[in-house]
C-alpha cells in the first residue's frame, strides 16, 4: 500500500485532531457554573465537600501520629491525580441539573459504580499513577535524607533546601 502523503493512510488537515481554543476568561464561567450547581444541590455538594475534608483530616492526623507529617505535601499533590475519579458523583449532579433530571443522593453516590467500564479503567489508571507518585516521593525522601528519620514538618523545607 502507498503510505506517502497522497496515499490512503495519509492524514489531511481536515482529518487531523483539532485543538479547540479556550478563552482566557473561560475558567470564570466554569466557576460560576460550579457555584450554580452548589446552590442548586447544596446537600449533595456539601456532603461531598465534608467527606473529602474529613478524609483529608484523617489522613493528615494519621501522618502526624505516625511521625510522617513531611509526607503530607506528597500525598496532597498526588490527590490531584485521583481527584477527577473521586468527583464522579459531582459530575453526575451537574449532568442531571443540566438535563433537568431529578436529583437523589443515591444516584450521585452510585454513579461511578453504574458507569461503563471506561470510567473504572480510568480510575484504576489514576490510582496506579497515584501509587507510583507516592513511591517516587518516598524514593526522593530516601535520596535526600538517607537513613535519617524524616524531619518534622516545621523543619522540612529548611532541611530540604
Amino acid at each position: 500500500m502507498d503510505e506517502t502523503a497522497n496515499g490512503p493512510l495519509a492524514l489531511h488537515a481536515a482529518d487531523a485532531i483539532s485543538v479547540r481554543r479556550v478563552a482566557f476568561d473561560a475558567p470564570w464561567s466554569w466557576l460560576a457554573a460550579g457555584w450554580r450547581d452548589i446552590w442548586s444541590a447544596p446537600s449533595i455538594s456539601l456532603l461531598y465537600g465534608w467527606a473529602f475534608t474529613a478524609l483529608s483530616l484523617v489522613l493528615v492526623l494519621g501522618l502526624l501520629a505516625g511521625g510522617l507529617a513531611s509526607l503530607t505535601l506528597a500525598l496532597a499533590g498526588g490527590f490531584l491525580l485521583i481527584g477527577p475519579a473521586a468527583a464522579v458523583g459531582l459530575y453526575e449532579v451537574s449532568r442531571r441539573l443540566e438535563c433537568r433530571e431529578g436529583l437523589r443522593l443515591g444516584d450521585a453516590l452510585t454513579s461511578g459504580i453504574n458507569a461503563a467500564g471506561q470510567l473504572g479503567f480510568f480510575g484504576a489508571i489514576l490510582a496506579f499513577v497515584y501509587f507510583v507518585w507516592v513511591q517516587l516521593a518516598l524514593l526522593l525522601f530516601m535520596l535526600f535524607f538517607g537513613s535519617q528519620p524524616l524531619p518534622p514538618a516545621s523543619e522540612f523545607v529548611a532541611a530540604l533546601l
